[in-house]
């Protein structure tokens, strides 16, 4: 469905561009030669039914041929992503029982004791042992499989389906208006991740517009692009969104943002001083982009996120219910749960968050959320909340609390086992010349917070690790502790 639209695009204009990368433009006509050829070359490969291929790619051209030949082949594409250290790839491979990878050269040492059958342009196509039988269990509906940040713990495999994917492209087309004939979309978040892959980059090929695909790597470049492109839509992380504003302020009056209409923020939490920031250096408002691996977006703020600081509106008609947690001792404050016609995945492991993440039918999406006149406001994570000599402490809540202290740039909160019971320590990284000690920053959250919900331990580091969406990756503090 979504392949045969875009197919279809590609015979309509095929001197229109569809991607622009570098100084390259990748006209339709040309997609649709990549799309068949790549597409052959699985077809000989002799995989499966359903069969799952491995896609290794930075933001470039490339993860768009392998995909959306994948899409026609039938063969769902298992989105990995560059960061994946070593041991997650054995995890993932061993778990997926891929055979097959398509694999950007410069990570093909991450992929080592695989034959290579083919080097071209950029990449290798490795076999790993096509004698191995495969045996995950996709879906003949099955189109990607992408993997969950893992950030408190355990990476995990979600498939989608062709019709969620279809669903949450057509249910963007208002949030996203106004949409021109030559409107181009530039997605700063990985096409690995949903929010970079499918309003990024499907959106607009499957309604016949222009993808521009950058290198986060090289902000003020990127800056200069927008201008020249003519860039309408951009998705980008409250990560970049704060290199921009460095960028900006460094060079007032440089860049010509005008032809942006609409910059949305996905992949955390973004700190309402930098969208105010961002807004006052570039004249461009910012809307939230709530979602999920496994669901896609699901919300998108109807107005910018310096008006109103909520999750959004759903783009789709949506059951929402908020589950109570016995920690929370709120009214309309708890868990949220969704039904969509967006909702439409399974786990291929751990199998059994298919019966833990549903409550009577809806989605449990692990965020807690309050309800105030109708309007949701994101909290924080579930899995965050940390037991305190049997008190609940919510990670966020003294995180922001430590944020506002002068000197700090980031910080993050993890649990910590002492003796037997668990207590919270705080990572902490000081701006330049900040003059902060670990009873500076207890004493500042005593004026707040209870004793009990002030860290424990404060530990000073030079960064946070973090993906390439800028999400903190508290599973790698929390390894670093046993």
């Amino acid at each position: 469905m979504i392949i045969d639209k875009i197919l279809l695009n590609c015979d309509l204009n095929p001197e229109k561009t569809a991607i622009y990368y570098r100084e390259d433009l990748i006209k339709y006509g040309m997609l649709r030669s990549k799309i068949n050829e790549y597409s052959e070359i699985i077809k000989g490969l002799g995989t499966e039914q359903n069969e799952p291929i491995g896609i290794v790619f930075d933001n470039e051209p490339e993860i768009i041929f392998w995909t959306l030949a994948l899409f026609k082949s039938g063969n769902p594409a298992a989105l990995l992503p560059v960061y994946f250290k070593k041991n997650e790839i054995k995890y993932h491979i061993n778990c997926l029982n891929l055979r097959y990878f398509v694999v950007q050269s410069k990570y093909i040492e991450n992929y080592a004791n695989m034959s290579v059958e083919t080097e071209f342009n950029g990449c290798t196509l490795l076999i790993r042992d096509s004698s191995l039988q495969h045996c995950i269990s996709c879906n003949s509906e099955d189109r990607i499989i992408q993997f969950t940040s893992g950030s408190q713990g355990e990476s995990k495999a979600v498939a989608r389906t062709e019709s969620a994917l279809l669903n949450e492209i057509i249910s963007l087309e208002n949030p996203f208006a106004p949409v021109e004939t030559d409107a181009v979309f530039l997605p700063l978040s990985p096409l690995f991740h949903s929010y970079g892959l499918v309003g990024g980059t499907l959106f607009p090929l499957y309604y016949g517009l222009s993808v521009a695909l950058a290198d986060i790597k090289y902000p003020k470049y990127i800056l200069s692009q927008i201008g020249k492109l003519k860039v309408s839509h951009m998705f980008v992380t409250p990560f970049i969104y704060k290199m921009f504003c460095e960028i900006l302020k460094a060079n007032k009056n440089i860049f010509d943002l005008s032809s942006v209409k609409k910059s949305f923020s996905a992949g955390g939490a973004i700190e309402l001083e930098t969208a105010s920031q961002f807004k006052e250096l570039s004249g461009i408002d910012i809307f939230q982009n709530y979602g999920s691996t496994e669901a896609g977006t699901m919300a998108i703020g109807k107005q910018p996120l310096t008006l109103d600081y909520s999750i959004g509106c759903m783009i789709s008609d949506a059951v929402i219910s908020i589950m109570s947690l016995e920690f929370i001792e709120q009214e309309n404050y708890g868990e949220l749960l969704i039904k969509s016609d967006i909702i439409d995945f399974h786990y291929l492991y751990p199998e059994k968050l298919n019966v833990e993440k549903f409550y009577n039918g809806l989605f449990r999406t692990g965020d807690i959320v309050k309800k105030e006149n109708n309007v949701l406001y994101y909290m924080g994570r579930s899995d965050s909340m940390i037991n305190i000599n049997g008190l609940k402490v919510y990670a966020n809540e003294i995180e922001n609390i430590i944020k506002e202290i002068e000197g700090v740039s980031e910080v993050s909160i993890i649990s910590i086992s002492e003796g037997k019971d668990d207590e919270m320590k705080a990572y902490v990284v000081l701006n330049n010349n900040a003059d902060l000690t670990e009873n500076s920053i207890k004493q500042y959250c005593k004026k707040f917070v209870a004793d009990y919900k002030i860290p424990r331990k404060i530990e000073f580091i030079d960064s946070l690790p973090k993906n390439s969406s800028g999400k903190i990756l508290k599973k790698y503090l929390i390894k670093g502790e046993e």
